[in-house]
C-alpha cells in the first residue's frame, strides 16, 4: 500500500435463511457492535431496492468493481460503508459458497484499491433461523480467505427493528408450516410451495394494512388464521 492510501473499514454483515419479511439492520447496531464507529449502508444509487439484498449487485464483476468505487466516494462522509448480503442456503454448497462471496469481496477491494484506497472487511451474522448448520462457520472461512474479521452472530436487541423483523420472519414461517398442514389434511397435494408462500404472505400484508398483527405469543391464534388461510387459498 503506497502513502497515499487509507485503510476503510468495510462492515459486511450476512442474514441467513429464508427471508418472508424485510430485515433491517441499523447501521447504528452494527456501529455499536465495532466500538461506537459511525457506520452507513452503501448506497447503489443505479440499483432500485438495493438495499434489501446487496448480493444482488456485487455478486457480478460490473457491480463489484462498481462497489469498490463508491466504497471510495463514501469515505468522503466520514461514515464507514455496511453490505447487507441474504443467503438463504449458504451452506448447501460450502466450497462454493465460500468461493463465490470471497471472490466478489476481493474484487471490490481491488477495484477500490484502484480508486486509490485500501479496505478491510468486518464480518457479521444474522440467523433468521434456530436450525443447527454450519452457515456461521462458512463466515469465518470468507473472512480467512479475504484477510477479513469474523465478529460473530448478530443478537437483536429487545426492542429493537431487527428483534421485531427476526420474531415477524419466523411467526410467518410458523404459519405458512400450519397452512401447508391444513391444506395437506383436506387431501389436496401442494405442486409449488413459492407460490403458496407468497399467497400467506400477500394475505399477511393485507392484515397488516387493515391494522391488524398476528399475536407471536398465542399459537392457538397461529392455527386458528392458518385454517382460515388455507379455507381462503382454496376457495380463491
Amino acid at each position: 500500500m503506497n502513502a497515499t492510501q487509507r485503510s476503510i473499514k468495510v462492515h459486511v454483515v450476512f442474514v441467513l435463511g429464508k427471508k418472508y419479511v424485510p430485515i433491517r439492520v441499523a447501521p447504528s447496531s452494527i456501529g455499536t457492535m465495532a466500538g461506537g464507529a459511525q457506520v452507513a449502508l452503501l448506497s447503489f444509487p443505479w440499483v432500485e431496492d438495493a438495499k434489501e439484498n446487496m448480493w444482488d449487485v456485487i455478486e457480478s464483476h460490473q457491480g463489484a468493481k462498481a462497489a469498490g468505487r463508491e466504497i471510495v466516494v463514501s469515505s468522503s462522509w466520514n461514515d464507514e460503508p455496511m453490505l447487507v448480503l441474504h443467503f438463504e442456503k449458504i451452506s448447501a454448497d460450502k466450497k462454493s459458497a465460500c468461493f463465490d462471496v470471497a471472490n466478489s469481496l476481493i474484487r471490490i477491494s481491488d477495484s477500490s484499491k484502484s480508486w486509490g484506497e485500501s479496505v478491510s472487511y468486518l464480518i457479521y451474522g444474522v440467523k433468521l433461523n434456530d436450525e443447527q448448520d454450519d452457515s456461521l462457520s462458512i463466515l469465518n472461512e470468507i473472512s480467512l480467505k479475504i484477510e477479513g474479521e469474523y465478529r460473530g452472530e448478530i443478537f437483536p436487541q429487545s426492542g429493537s427493528t431487527l428483534k421485531k423483523n427476526v420474531a415477524e420472519n419466523a411467526l410467518t414461517r410458523t404459519l405458512i408450516e400450519n397452512v401447508i398442514m391444513e391444506i395437506s389434511s383436506m387431501g389436496l397435494f401442494i405442486e409449488d410451495d413459492d407460490v403458496l408462500e407468497e399467497s400467506v404472505i400477500k394475505l399477511m400484508s393485507d392484515l397488516k394494512i387493515r391494522g391488524l398483527r398476528l399475536d407471536a405469543e398465542s399459537g392457538n391464534a397461529c392455527r386458528v388464521l392458518a385454517r382460515d388461510i388455507a379455507r381462503r387459498i382454496i376457495i380463491g
